[in-house]
């Protein structure tokens, strides 16, 4: 799903069918040179549109690529979404019971950045923050897929490793096309 607070270069690379129907709604800014960085809704206002001209022309795009293939809901080999190892899920227990936030859920989204293009953003959240976000069950843990970044994140197990030379969250997604050398960001 596409959200106005999305760059425009993210949104052209993962759904060049939404160009069209950003020219249409006149936001003409899809191939300049800082279009790559710039939010829609920021791009759009530049171009004189109004937040509900945002809204509509986001709405249009969303349906067009509903039906596209790239939308359709791929999954992980356990037939999630996203999951978690015995790991994972052990590691996440205790650090939600030190942190107090028994009855949280686990909320997974992208953040732009790192040397590759992104990186992971993991945080405990009573609800879901944005409409349309998915909720999964794993391991006795809800996970929480942010809606705007489930294309790259679907089909995810998210393991825990605790060695000498490293501990933490590892991500094992099946859509990461490339990856920095230090292994903290990606790019689909």
């Amino acid at each position: 799903m596409i959200t106005k607070e999305m760059p425009i270069g993210e949104v052209v690379a993962r759904h060049p069918e939404a160009i069209d129907i950003m020219l249409k709604h006149g936001l003409h800014c899809v191939g300049c040179g800082v279009s790559p960085y710039e939010s829609i809704i920021g791009g759009a206002m530049g171009h004189g549109l109004t937040e509900v001209d945002v809204d509509r022309m986001v709405a249009e795009i969303n349906q067009k690529i509903g039906a596209s293939p790239a939308a359709k809901a791929k999954i992980s080999a356990d037939g999630k979404l996203v999951s978690l190892s015995k790991s994972a899920a052990k590691a996440l227990k205790k650090l939600m019971k030190a942190e107090g936030k028994k009855s949280a859920a686990l909320r997974i989204s992208l953040e732009a950045g790192g040397c590759a293009g992104f990186g992971y953003e993991m945080e405990f959240v009573e609800k879901a923050q944005e409409e349309g976000d998915e909720t999964v069950e794993s391991q006795g843990i809800t996970i929480i897929v942010d809606s705007a970044h489930r294309d790259q994140l679907v089909g995810t197990l998210i393991d825990y490793k605790e060695s000498l030379r490293e501990t933490g969250f590892v991500m094992k997604n099946p859509n990461v096309k490339s990856a920095c050398g230090c292994g903290h960001s990606f790019g689909v």
